[in-house]
C-alpha cells in the first residue's frame, strides 16, 4: 500500500469566492501549482504516494470561535471527511501512513487538527511537516498605540500562551527569519516548548540547549 499525503495551501490559494461565487472549480488550480507544495509529492518524493490537495472554500468567513480558513470548524470537517472518503474509496492507501503538510494558512489549520482535544483528530496523521505557519491567529490581531518592539513581545506570549500537551506525533516545524507575515516564532515557540531544549526571547531570538 501506498501512503496519503494532505497539503494545505496558504492564503493566496484559497478559492476566490467573490470573483467565482458560483463557480467553486474556477480556480482550483491554485493550491496545486502555486507553491508547488502536492506537486513535489508526485515528482519528488522516495515512493508512490497518494496526494490530496483541497482547497479552501471560504478564506475570511468566521467560525463561532472566530476561526477562519483552514482553521475554522466547518472548514476542518469538510477536510476530514474529505480525508476519510479518500480512504474509503482508495482501498491502496496505507491508513497508517497518513501525512500531514502545510504552508503558512495551511500550517496554521494544521496545527489546529493535531493539537484537537479529540485524539481521533488530533492522531489522525502519522506525521506533519509544517511551515511559515503559527499556532494560533490571536497574533495577528492589531492593538493600538503598539511599537514594533511591544509586538513582538506579545507575539510571543500569544504563542506560548497555546497548549501543545496534545500533539504527539512527530513534526518537521520550517520558517524562514525573514518572513515579512507570519512571524518566525510560529515554529520557533513550538519548537522549544515540544522539545525542552531551549526558549524564545520576547525579541524573538532563540536559545537551543544541547
Amino acid at each position: 500500500k501506498a501512503p496519503l499525503v494532505v497539503f494545505l495551501h496558504g492564503s493566496g490559494q484559497s478559492h476566490d469566492y467573490v470573483a467565482h461565487a458560483n463557480d467553486p472549480s474556477a480556480d482550483s488550480l491554485g493550491p496545486l501549482l502555486a507553491n508547488q507544495g502536492g506537486v513535489t509529492w508526485v515528482e519528488n518524493a522516495p515512493e508512490a504516494a497518494y496526494v490530496l490537495v483541497p482547497q479552501v472554500p471560504a478564506r475570511d468567513t468566521k467560525d463561532a470561535q472566530g476561526e477562519l480558513g483552514w482553521r475554522s470548524a466547518d472548514t476542518q470537517k469538510l477536510l476530514l471527511t474529505l480525508v476519510d472518503k479518500l480512504i474509503a474509496e482508495n482501498p491502496g492507501i496505507d491508513t497508517s501512513r497518513l501525512y500531514l503538510t502545510g504552508l503558512s494558512l495551511g500550517a496554521m489549520g494544521s496545527w489546529k487538527i493535531i493539537t484537537h482535544p479529540d485524539p481521533a483528530i488530533s492522531r489522525k496523521f502519522a506525521a506533519a511537516a509544517l511551515f511559515a505557519g503559527v499556532t494560533t491567529m490571536k497574533v495577528f490581531a492589531p492593538v493600538a498605540g503598539e511599537t514594533p518592539a511591544q509586538k513582538q513581545a506579545r507575539q510571543v506570549d500569544d504563542v506560548k500562551s497555546i497548549d501543545l500537551s496534545r500533539v504527539s506525533i512527530p513534526l518537521w516545524l520550517g520558517h524562514a527569519n525573514t518572513d515579512p507575515v507570519v512571524n518566525r516564532v510560529g515554529a520557533r515557540v513550538p519548537f522549544v516548548q515540544l522539545t525542552g531544549k531551549g526558549d524564545v526571547d520576547p525579541a524573538g531570538e532563540m536559545t537551543v540547549a544541547a
